[in-house]
């Protein structure tokens, strides 16, 4: 019965890999491991190979007469959202990573072209701007999209036509765990934020009860599930979760809550503007628990929104913004040339991504299939975001880093 049961959890939850020896699934600490306390392994490995692709293609010729080399951008564009801000951010990464490229020759003398879709956020209109790239622009490959569910959608559509997909911004630890032998993730995801806050909260400083007030869609569902995890792993499970609706302006309720749980530090798993309105109406009901968030909040609007109130709040950043090795500096100095602003990690990752595609085109050649196999093959990339280390998945399983608002600035640590 013991046996069936470990083999239940096993199925249930990704435990160990066998990409490095001695390394668990995800990089995840052997303290956070699913049932690593059992003195007993499992009867199952998941995780532990590379998705294949074993069909045909790679014997096809480069086609005849191109002009340019285009390869595509699926990503919100438009409005004034988060997510559009951001997807605006990655495309000014990659279009400057492009004219570095075609400066430098191009492909063979041929210039590589950025064909843009704006992902509107719904899953039909995911499916068809895929479609639309793969068909209508003839792209080699596409690059993006921010929003998870948008992604899950392109990502089948991307299996289905045989088109490589290299994700830029997508949280949700399951893109990459589909298994799907045509999308790699150059970003680290949520499981990766989530051990950096279980090992900062509950670990370094001590911190037993954590409430945890989450957005209701995909990006709090998803994203606060291995922190939830890692907490009674830790002996201080949650005493109180509450979830809230994209749109939420009065948080009076939730924070009511919160208060009544006698929380000793609370967590937001929220996108910038409502986690602004949160962190400014828990001060003022005169709540002074340490605050913690997520990348998403770690913003030049999550700052002007919220104002004083965001003082000595922590949060997760997928890559140190005050380093200052050349490969960084360097791209700062030239994304300001070029559009006149500091770029924010959304630019580095869509520049260090649209580099590691050009690199994968001139070394495959013109045919999808081997440009595939070039993206699979890559395991460590030193970009001007900081290193990327990929595990059996393709997907980046650096660690964020973490910050602090100090005199109204982010400070790193």
């Amino acid at each position: 019965m013991r046996g069936l049961l470990l083999l239940a959890a096993w199925l249930l939850t990704p435990g160990a890999w066998a990409g490095e020896p001695g390394s668990n699934y995800g990089d995840t600490p052997e303290e956070l491991r699913p049932y690593g306390r059992w003195d007993a392994d499992p009867y199952k490995h998941f995780f532990s190979t590379a998705p294949m692709y074993r069909g045909p293609g790679r014997e096809e010729p480069e086609p005849a007469g191109l002009k340019e080399v285009r390869l595509g951008l699926f990503t919100p564009l438009e409005g004034d959202s988060d997510d559009a801000i951001a997807g605006r951010d990655s495309r000014d990464g990659i279009q400057l990573a492009l004219e570095e490229a075609n400066a430098a020759g191009g492909y063979k003398g041929l210039p590589f072209r950025l064909a843009e879709r704006n992902d509107q956020l719904l899953w039909g209109a995911a499916a068809k701007a895929v479609v639309d790239l793969a068909y209508d622009e003839k792209v080699w490959a596409v690059l993006g999209s921010i929003d998870s569910n948008s992604t899950h959608v392109a990502i089948r559509m991307a299996l289905k036509i045989h088109l490589p997909f290299l994700n830029v911004g997508a949280n949700s630890a399951d893109v990459t765990e589909t298994n799907i032998p045509w999308v790699i993730r150059s970003t680290p995801d949520d499981r990766q934020t989530a051990i950096v806050l279980a090992q900062e909260i509950l670990g370094r400083r001590g911190l037993s009860r954590v409430a945890v007030l989450r957005l209701a869609e995909r990006y709090g569902r998803t994203g606060i599930l291995k922190f939830r995890e890692a907490a009674p792993r830790l002996r201080k499970p949650l005493p109180i979760e509450i979830q809230f609706a994209a749109g939420t302006t009065d948080f009076s309720d939730q924070l009511a809550r919160i208060a009544a749980a006698k929380a000793e530090a609370v967590l937001i798993w929220a996108k910038a503007k409502e986690a602004a309105l949160i962190v400014r109406q828990l001060r003022a009901r005169g709540m002074e628990q340490p605050v913690f968030g997520t990348d998403r909040m770690a913003t030049p609007a999550f700052l002007a929104a919220a104002g004083p109130a965001a003082e000595d709040a922590t949060m997760t950043y997928w890559m140190d913004m005050e380093r200052p090795d050349p490969a960084w500096q360097g791209f700062r100095k030239r994304f300001r040339a070029r559009y006149g602003r500091e770029p924010e990690a959304f630019a580095a990752f869509g520049y260090d991504s649209a580099r590691i595609l050009v690199a994968a085109v001139r070394k495959a050649g013109l045919n999808r299939v081997r440009i595939r196999d070039e993206l699979f093959a890559l395991r460590r990339y030193q970009g001007v975001s900081g290193a990327m280390r990929f595990d059996v998945t393709s997907n980046n399983i650096s660690r964020p880093k973490l910050l602090r608002v100090q005199g109204g600035r982010f400070v790193f640590h």
